[in-house]
C-alpha cells in the first residue's frame, strides 16, 4: 500500500532539507504545484505554475489544495499512486484534510519541532531578514502549529543526520 509521510513545522524547521535528503534515498517526494514565483533561482521544493495550469485540473484529481499569500498550492493523485513511501510538505491544516479524505493510502503525520531562534536563523541564512520575520509573525499570529495532532514529533534542532535517522525509523516502523 502507498504512505505518505507528512513533514510539518513552522518555516525554517528544516522540513525542505529532509525532503530532499529521503528524496536521494529513493523516496518519492512530492512537490505541491504553486502559482507562486521562485523566492530564488536555485528553489526546487515546489512545481511552479501559473493560474491556467491551475484551472485544467479537475478536483477529484488534487489530493491537496491551499491559498496562501494570494497564491495557490496543491498536489494530486497522481504524485503519489504506485510510488510507495511518499514525502510530503503541508500545511498542519492540509495535512489533518489529507489524513481524514484519503482512504487507499497510508498517511502518517511527522512534526519537525524547532526552537523558534534556531528557526529565525535559518530563515534569515536562507530568504532574508524581512522574509524570516514575515514569516515568524505570520505563524505566531495565526497559530497554525498550536493544535496539530501529530503521529510523531521529532526534534530537529539536532543535526540533520540524526533528525533523517529518527524519520527513518519512524517510517521503518509503520511499514508492518
Amino acid at each position: 500500500m502507498d504512505k505518505i509521510i507528512c513533514l510539518i513545522g513552522e518555516s525554517g524547521s528544516g522540513k525542505s532539507s529532509v525532503a530532499k535528503i529521503l528524496e536521494q534515498d529513493g523516496y518519492n517526494y512530492i512537490k505541491s504545484y504553486t502559482t507562486r514565483a521562485k523566492r530564488n533561482k536555485t528553489e526546487d521544493g515546489h512545481i511552479f505554475s501559473n493560474e491556467s495550469s491551475f484551472s485544467k485540473f479537475k478536483k477529484e484529481e488534487l489530493i491537496a489544495y491551499v491559498e496562501f499569500d494570494k497564491c495557490r498550492y496543491w498536489s494530486t493523485r497522481e504524485q503519489f499512486m504506485g510510488k510507495g513511501s511518499s514525502i510530503y510538505i503541508i500545511e498542519p491544516c492540509g495535512a489533518i484534510e489529507l489524513k481524514n479524505s484519503i482512504k487507499d493510502c497510508e498517511v502518517l503525520l511527522i512534526y519537525l519541532k524547532v526552537d523558534k531562534n534556531e528557526r529565525y536563523k535559518r530563515m534569515k541564512k536562507d530568504r532574508g531578514e524581512e522574509i524570516a520575520e514575515r514569516r515568524m509573525q505570520h505563524e505566531s499570529h495565526t497559530g497554525i502549529f498550536n493544535s496539530i495532532k501529530c503521529d510523531y514529533v521529532v526534534d530537529a534542532n539536532r543535526d540533520m543526520l540524526q533528525v533523517i535517522c529518527d524519520i527513518k525509523e519512524i517510517i521503518t516502523r509503520n511499514n508492518g
